[in-house]
């Protein structure tokens, strides 16, 4: 009976071994692995940061020069693209490849029958259904009930001044809107807005001098008309990408062009977004939140699939232009009526929560308040 169970332990061990030779079997570079865990040890165990740890690996395999790479969630194997070419493939010109985020769904569930999740034929025919949804005609037409919500945003933070309080911006997302992608993105805006008040300065006169066009009013027109807060907006979610990385399924063998490797049918893709958007060969000084990155004469020298913080091509973020309408109404109220500077209950570096599903600060955000 030892025997068996000696035989069994070994035969284990081997699989596990020759699972993580994977990569190198499909001839692509692979980054050292630990037994069992593969590259992700610490944020399986929810000691560290999976957003992170893609980040990382990226500015590794960035760093030797190579196009792609080769990682491990446990014994899955998972192709991480770093070369800008091989990422508008597969995103764009090849997107027939990689139709899905992940083959999680079911006919049968309804909790993974959504978009994300599902691919083919089923996503298709519910994102042309969906598309309509989201158009500039729709969201001027959705506009002014956005516009009534930022009216209880104002009373609430009114209050906070009224009684000497400083903010939570957590409280004040949740209570503007429950898209949780854009109650975090706010809350790391919110963040950037504090600690820097030079850019709040700028951003606090551009709001001024283009609503005195429109008479005091916030309308769809005036919010499009602010670039600034267009270039602060974007820099946020460059630093700070919802989603850090973007998920792909190979539905079909895919050979790289360039190489001779070929992704198999069924294996997961992650394209580090996070690592990319925080790049110094695209953006200069990457760490610094500079919305100078996206000006008129900066915007255009940005690598195409540089900047992806709600993916690229036919599975992009359908809901993008709705979020960012709804980010820039709350920061336009806010920063119209009062000023904020980071509270010492702030934890800063900011850090990030170890275990989500989209990216968001470990904490809360606290903001001192004043009313102008």
């Amino acid at each position: 009976m030892l025997v068996y169970v000696i035989l069994a332990i070994l035969l284990f061990v081997f699989y596990v071994k020759w699972q993580h030779t994977y990569w190198k079997r499909h001839g692509v570079y692979q980054l050292d692995t630990e037994f069992l865990f593969g590259n992700f040890k610490n944020e399986l165990l929810g000691k560290a940061s999976l957003f992170q740890a893609f980040k990382n690996k990226y500015k590794q395999l960035k760093a030797l020069n190579l196009k792609h790479g080769g990682v491990y969630v446990l014994l899955k194997p998972v192709y991480v693209p770093v070369d800008l070419d091989i990422i508008k493939r597969i995103l764009i010109k090849d997107f027939s490849y990689f139709q899905g985020h992940a083959n999680d769904f079911h006919p049968k569930d309804n909790l993974s029958m959504n978009l994300f999740f599902i691919h083919g034929d089923i996503w298709r025919k519910l994102r042309t259904k969906l598309t309509p949804t989201f158009t500039s005609g729709k969201m001027k037409l959705m506009f002014d009930t956005l516009v009534e919500k930022t009216k209880g945003l104002e009373e609430l933070v009114r209050s906070h001044v009224k009684h000497s309080q400083p903010l939570d911006v957590k409280e004040v997302a949740a209570r503007f809107t429950t898209d949780i992608i854009v109650s975090c993105g706010f809350g790391l805006e919110s963040n950037s807005l504090g600690e820097n008040q030079d850019i709040q300065e700028k951003l606090r006169a551009e709001i001024k001098d283009v609503l005195e066009k429109h008479e005091g009013a916030i309308t769809y027109e005036a919010i499009m008309e602010m670039t600034y807060l267009e270039m602060v907006v974007n820099e946020t979610l460059r630093k700070y990408p919802p989603v850090p990385f973007i998920p792909r399924y190979c539905t079909k063998d895919y050979h790289v062009p360039g190489t001779d490797v070929i992704i198999k049918e069924g294996t997961q893709v992650q394209i580090p977004a996070w690592g990319i958007q925080t790049d110094p060969e695209y953006f200069p000084n990457p760490e610094k939140f500079n919305p100078e990155n996206f000006s008129a004469e900066n915007k255009s020298k940005i690598p195409e699939m540089a900047f992806i913080p709600f993916g690229e091509g036919p599975r992009m973020c359908i809901g993008l232009r709705f979020g960012k309408i709804q980010s820039k109404l709350a920061l336009v109220s806010l920063l119209k009526n009062f000023r904020f500077t980071l509270n010492e209950k702030t934890h800063t570096p900011i850090e990030f929560t170890k275990v989500s599903f989209v990216l968001s600060v470990e904490g809360d955000v606290w903001l001192n308040v004043t009313e102008i």
